[in-house]
């Protein structure tokens, strides 16, 4: 009896070690309606154009990489060209595309119309997010996707309820702009 009692308690510590060895994810868990988390808080820093360029992925999903590129950055106009693929269905082609700008109404964050959705794109500090900075990192690139009615002014109302929110994480995985992605 003291025996089996000992193995249990020796495999329950050796689950608990390996658990907290485990990597912790920054997770797409974030909460929030519409406009509400990220973007309702006002705490958007200022847009790393010369940082976001390159290969970007959905923190906890291994299928969705956006590609980010820089294709014009004056005084009075900033662009991003916006790729986003998947690597199990489309590697080669993009399964959406579109160009992110800045407004004046939000100055740290692009906007981009793709596929009738709306992404907003902004960095954050974590603290200001109440996510754990040990595992997200100090600043985190979040994106909200927000699909598009027929009547784009429900969108922009914040008292109307879009159909779908999707709240993401993004970490960047390369600098480089070339996407490889290796037979299953």
């Amino acid at each position: 009896m003291i025996k089996s009692l000992l193995v249990v308690a020796s495999l329950f510590f050796s689950f608990n070690i390996l658990a907290a060895s485990q990597p912790a994810t920054c997770g797409p868990t974030i909460q929030g309606g519409f406009d509400n988390f990220p973007w309702g808080l006002g705490k958007a820093q200022p847009f790393p154009w010369t940082k976001v360029q390159g290969l970007w992925k959905v923190d906890g999903d291994l299928d969705l990489v956006l590609k980010l590129k820089v294709i014009r950055q004056t005084a009075n106009l900033k662009q991003l060209d916006v790729q986003i693929f998947s690597k199990v269905h489309s590697c080669n082609n993009p399964i959406m595309h579109g160009v992110g700008i800045i407004t004046s109404l939000e100055q740290n964050v692009v906007r981009i119309i793709i596929d009738n959705k709306l992404i907003k794109l902004a960095v954050f500090n974590s603290s200001d997010l109440e996510i754990n900075a040990a595992a997200c990192g100090e600043q985190v690139l979040a994106a909200s996707m927000f699909e598009l009615s027929s009547d784009l002014g429900t969108v922009l109302d914040s008292q109307s309820q879009p159909a779908q929110v999707t709240n993401m994480l993004l970490k960047k995985i390369s600098t480089s702009l070339d996407l490889v992605c290796k037979k299953r």
